[in-house]
Formats: structure tokens, C-alpha cells, sequence
């Protein structure tokens, strides 16, 4: 193992502890703490996987990435309901995809050339998102696609206009009402934790606000910028939708869901992409 490897593992290790204790700190059962150790180790598992695995998409590859992850997303409005559709339900739990596949939506838009396909379909989501509605998923994907941009030198058209569906979508679920109750261990985990509790009150919080800090270390200085930026955006999106809105807290909350797809997320950042081949000659050199 790297050593740029082992502060990022240390941090999850830290991260998924300091939650647990929060959870149960802030009234959480014990069959919240069974969900989300059971969420953790598939994340570390997804995590491991993906640090290991080279392969990026190309354009067609990142429309068909972002295809399935829309489908699963727009799944949740069939429920028929009024209110509020961001869940599944996999027997006794219940699954948010939007926050397991939003990472995969931002690593195909960053390692892929901009396309038609992938950028109409990310717009595509960002207009789930609102439907839903789900600020806190539609701040963090106008957050990622607004740093991708920022590091890249030129935005391809269809990159503005996923952009500006994204930010119409992120002003639009701000605006809806939210009815939802807040949840002592879910979005309420840390000042609940802290009134039991200071120390770990404030070691949850720390946690909370520090689990972008990976994408945002490596987005300032490292390989595959752009795709840590963009995973940077998403996470402090998610984490500003519980500081500011009824929203879960990432992983030091109780949400299999979120705490999935932030392991995910930094297999994603932890991948090496498969080093391009070196060109064939097709005549001579000396020619």
C-alpha cells in the first residue's frame, strides 16, 4: 500500500468509527448500527475494487454510465405517492440511488470527452433530482460540475448546458418545501450527538466538514485533477445540503446509502487509469 493510500484509508477507518459512535450517541438502534456496518464493509469492498480497476470510459462508455445510473434514480418516482421519492425499497431497507451513483455520474464526465449523450443525460438527472426533490443531490452535482469546469481550459457546449439544467434544477428543490421530519441520527446526528455528548459532538462535525478533504487534496495537487474536483464539488454539495437543509449527514449519519457511495467515491479517486499505449511506428523512424 501507498503511502498516499494509507492517510485516505486512515481517514475512512476514522470516519466510519466516529459515525457509528454518533449514530448511537444521538439515539440511533441497534439495527440503524447493523445497516450501516453492513453499508460500510460492501463500501470498502466497492472501494477496494474500484482503486484496483484501470478502466475508463470513453464517450459512448460515460452516456451509457450515466444512462444506468438515470434509470435507477428514475425508478424512485414510481412509487405513486405524493411527497417526496428519493428511496427503494430492498426488502427491510430502504436504498437512496442517488447518492450510490451520483459518484459514477461524475466519473464519467470527467474522464470522458465531452458529448452530446453524456451531457443531455446529465442534465436528465439533475431534473430527476429536482423532482424528487432532493437539494442536497442536486447542490452537489451543480457543485461537481461547476469544478470540473473550473479545471478544465475550455467548456464544450454541451458541458454549459448540463451546467445550467444543473443549476436550474439546484435552485428549484431549494425552493420546495421539504416535509420530511428530521431524524435525531439521521440529519440531526451531530448536534443530537454533541447535547449527549460534546466530545463526540464535535468529533462528528469534524468528521462531517473533513470528508471531502481527499478529492479536495488531490484535486489541488495530484493525478487525475478534474475527476477529484469533480468528486470534491459532490461531497461538499452533500455536506452543505445537512448544514443547511434537512438533509442526512454523510457517513457520520445514519444512510447506507451516502456512506456507500463516499467509499465509493474515493476507490474512484484512489484508481489508476490504465497508462495509454505507446504509438506504433507505421514507417521507418529514419524516415
Amino acid at each position: 500500500m501507498s503511502r498516499s493510500v494509507l492517510p485516505v484509508v486512515g481517514q475512512a477507518v476514522v470516519t466510519a468509527g466516529i459515525g457509528l459512535i454518533a449514530i448511537r450517541t444521538a439515539g440511533g438502534p441497534t439495527s440503524a448500527l447493523m445497516v450501516q456496518t453492513g453499508a460500510l464493509v460492501i463500501g470498502g469492498l466497492i472501494a477496494a475494487g474500484l482503486a484496483l480497476n484501470p478502466w475508463r470510459p470513453g464517450p459512448k462508455g460515460a452516456a451509457v454510465v450515466i444512462g444506468l445510473c438515470l434509470a435507477l434514480v428514475f425508478a424512485t418516482l414510481g412509487d405513486g405517492g405524493p411527497g417526496v421519492h428519493r428511496w427503494i425499497a430492498l426488502g427491510p431497507v430502504m436504498v437512496q440511488p442517488a447518492s450510490i451513483v451520483l459518484p459514477f455520474v461524475v466519473w464519467a464526465l470527467a474522464t470522458a470527452r465531452a458529448n452530446w449523450w453524456a451531457g443531455a443525460l446529465a442534465g436528465a438527472f439533475a431534473l430527476v433530482l429536482a423532482v424528487q426533490p432532493d437539494a442536497a443531490s442536486a447542490t452537489g452535482l451543480l457543485l461537481a460540475l461547476l469544478a470540473r469546469g473550473g479545471m478544465k481550459r475550455r467548456l464544450a457546449a454541451q458541458d454549459v448546458t448540463a451546467l445550467l439544467m444543473a443549476a436550474m434544477a439546484a435552485v428549484w428543490t431549494w425552493t420546495r418545501v421539504d416535509t420530511l421530519p428530521a431524524v435525531a441520527h439521521v440529519e440531526r446526528v451531530v448536534p443530537e450527538a454533541f447535547a449527549a455528548h460534546p466530545l463526540i459532538g464535535v468529533a462528528a462535525g469534524a468528521a462531517l466538514i473533513l470528508s471531502p478533504l481527499p478529492f479536495v487534496l488531490k484535486a489541488w495537487k495530484g493525478t487525475d485533477r478534474v475527476l477529484a474536483a469533480g468528486l470534491a464539488g459532490l461531497w461538499i454539495g452533500l455536506v452543505a445540503g445537512n448544514l443547511c437543509g434537512n438533509y442526512p449527514a454523510p457517513v457520520v449519519g445514519y444512510g447506507a446509502s451516502l456512506a456507500i457511495g463516499w467509499l465509493a467515491s474515493l476507490g474512484l479517486c484512489l484508481s489508476r487509469p490504465r497508462p495509454a499505449p505507446a504509438p506504433k511506428w507505421t514507417i521507418s523512424p529514419r524516415g
